[in-house]
């Protein structure tokens, strides 16, 4: 709360703003005429915060937490002990809240099962990410660059393992993109523009709690129809 009225000018709608303008300690609040030009202004503006009643929120902001409590987030605290609450205003139903996770593409491919197999890492090494620092950048050529080079990166694991496994199996449903086909014998291979992926790996999409893949990708016909 204290950092809502120290550093932002929250944008909040016109029939809201005597109300937060209250429990803000009469903060200037920027004033727009419905909750959708707020969430129209805070989608299109980068750093901008708004405040609207939950069942407004829309998929085109972020939703932030107040003093580490979210009103939308599944587990949360009693709605009435959610800070920014107007009177009697009704809150979520906690036990209709989802959480949804969508990922990007998998790709059990190219430095994946080199670094499960020919590095040694395991088959639990995806799984077991957390957060990492870059630690070398190098330029190698290659003729599949419109810049003639491609960027090799070194990285080193600080913290946080398993916290990628966590996160996908923490959700109520997760759902990424598998961007190659699978294959019984796939061979690894660094360079090229097709992928294969090995089936050995293809167990890390259960065991990462993904509920269902997409096909619909321009990889997908890779290894032949």
């Amino acid at each position: 709360m204290r950092e809502l009225t120290r550093d932002y000018d929250p944008a909040v709608p016109r029939g809201l703003r005597d109300p937060l303008a209250g429990v803000l300690d009469d903060r200037d609040l920027d004033t727009f005429d419905s909750e959708e030009a707020v969430l129209n202004h805070v989608s299109r503006t980068p750093g901008a915060v708004g405040i609207v009643p939950w069942k407004d929120v829309t998929p085109q902001v972020k939703t932030l937490k107040v003093n580490g409590e979210s009103p939308l987030s599944p587990g949360s605290a009693a709605p009435e002990d959610y800070p920014l609450v107007l009177g009697d205003a009704p809150g979520p139903d906690p036990d209709k809240l989802r959480r949804l996770v969508l990922a990007g593409d998998v790709v059990l491919d190219r430095g994946l099962p080199y670094a499960v197999y020919q590095l040694g890492g395991g088959e639990s090494f995806p799984l077991n990410g957390g957060y990492a620092a870059v630690t070398r950048r190098r330029a190698v050529p290659s003729p599949y660059s419109e810049f003639g080079v491609i960027h090799h990166f070194e990285a080193e694991r600080r913290s946080g393992s398993g916290d990628v496994r966590e996160y996908l199996k923490s959700a109520d449903l997760t759902l990424a993109n598998l961007e190659n086909p699978v294959l019984e014998h796939a061979v690894w291979h660094p360079e090229g523009t097709t992928f294969n992926g090995d089936l050995r790996l293809l167990p890390l999409l259960e065991s990462a709690g993904i509920d269902g893949v997409t096909l619909a990708n321009n990889h997908v016909l890779d290894a032949g129809v």
